[in-house]
């Protein structure tokens, strides 16, 4: 049995080195978590990149933001979250 993992990053450019330097191992990610509001990159364009990679198709994206209204729930999906 493998037990659940969490692993962090801290810059979208981070998290997409870990995911794919975890594809493939027992440890893959399967569900990813990001802020909307990022330096370097915000969630909305990380998401499309992700979206972009054809080995990480399958990820269930959720986007996080402390704002509130129905344009930043259209632009989530919009990108693919």
């Amino acid at each position: 049995c493998i037990r659940d993992s969490c692993h962090t990053a801290r810059s979208a450019k981070e998290a997409i080195e870990r995911l794919l330097e975890l594809h493939g191992t027992p440890e893959q990610i399967n569900v990813l978590v990001s802020d909307i509001e990022m330096s370097e990159m915000d969630g909305y364009a990380f998401t499309r990149t992700v979206r972009e990679t054809p080995d990480f198709a399958h990820l269930y994206v959720l986007l996080h933001t402390s704002l509130n209204s129905a344009m930043n729930s259209e632009k989530a999906r919009l990108a693919g979250a």
